[in-house]
């Protein structure tokens, strides 16, 4: 791997409130702590809502210059190049991130963005829109698993203020839903504000509506929380399988889009979309999928799961289980690593 080794025998295993999350040792640089879905409070840390009222004594770092020009200040993850969203707001204020091709339309969005600084408070700036959710972690844990909301879609910048211990550098995160505009933050005068990069391997979850949504509760959210990891996107995109292109296209017609060539390891995920697919053609689009990928992050570990559903096992037809049995198959004789949800031993 590029900057990273993955055991190719991890510890994967339990699926936890039914989404599947696996475990694993990262060896080299990394040894993150195994929380799985136990995730800690932040102790002395408050996020709030802070309004509309921009905030005085505070200096403000925008995430977009008046050109148009990305602030290097701030590091996206959880996603791939962030939009800045000029044309339509004035100056060049917002930026919304995008999670796979589809994100003009498709709910994979997020907003992930971080930055360190020592001051005692930061307040981030947010587009007002209604169904907007967003959380705040700080040093790795959340301030809160009740996301924040703004229920005015009033196009207004709205004030997330992060409470710090301050006097020493502490890294903050906001992590944010698919409708989530970022215009940057505003810091105590004297605070030093510096970049806080991403830590752990670049990873892509390409899956169907089960890795479509975005934000702290989506499923590559929660698999990065349990990794230890914080730089994890989903490519999910709803109807869509291995094979079946749904209503947009079939997963490996959006490899060169979804997954960037520096990516440390990719996650592939069997889908009921592909209930209707016989064993035999399935495992022949997995052979060209792979080698897609391969080709697009030849550095890239890759790693296969079953399909699952929040509807139960019942909701599986019998090709399902055949599909799942050729895949995991497939994954014996290529030497890659599979997380069966499905026939769990």
């Amino acid at each position: 791997m590029a900057n990273y080794e993955l055991t190719s025998s991890a510890d994967l295993a339990t699926v936890q409130a039914g989404l599947g999350f696996a475990k694993a040792r990262l060896q080299g640089k990394v040894q993150p702590p195994n929380r799985a879905l136990q995730r800690r409070l932040a102790s002395g840390s408050a996020f709030t809502d802070e309004g509309t009222i921009v905030p005085v004594g505070y200096r403000s770092y925008p995430s977009v210059s008046a050109e148009g020009t990305l602030n290097p200040l701030f590091h996206y993850r959880a996603g791939h190049s962030p939009l800045v969203l000029g044309a339509g707001f004035p100056q060049y204020q917002f930026v919304k991130q995008t999670g796979v091709s589809y994100g003009a339309t498709k709910s994979s969005n997020s907003l992930n963005v971080a930055i360190s600084t020592d001051g005692a408070d930061v307040y981030f700036g947010i587009r007002g829109l209604s169904s907007l959710g967003v959380c705040a972690k700080v040093d790795g844990d959340y301030v809160s698993l009740t996301p924040l909301s703004v229920a005015a879609n009033d196009g207004a910048i709205h004030y997330f203020k992060a409470t710090l211990t301050g006097g020493k550098m502490q890294d903050v995160e906001i992590i944010g839903n698919a409708t989530c505009y970022f215009a940057g933050i505003w810091a105590p005068e004297t605070a030093a504000v510096e970049a806080f990069p991403p830590k752990g391997p670049k990873v892509v979850w390409m899956g169907d509506s089960g890795i479509e949504p975005g934000g702290a509760f989506s499923i590559a959210q929660c698999f990065a929380d349990a990794m230890g990891w914080d730089n994890v996107m989903g490519s999910g995109v709803g109807t869509t399988g291995v094979l079946n292109a749904g209503s947009y296209t079939k997963f490996r017609d959006r490899v060169a889009s979804d997954i960037p060539i520096d990516a440390d390891l990719v996650i592939i995920s069997n889908t009921v979309n592909d209930s209707a697919s016989l064993a035999a053609p399935l495992v022949a689009e997995w052979r060209l999928l792979i080698a897609a990928v391969r080709a697009r992050a030849p550095q890239a570990e890759i790693w296969m799961t079953s399909p699952w559903s929040n509807r139960g096992g019942g909701y599986f037809v019998v090709q399902n289980y055949l599909n799942n049995d050729a895949c995991r198959a497939l994954a014996a004789e290529l030497g890659l690593l599979y997380t069966d949800w499905l026939e769990q031993p």
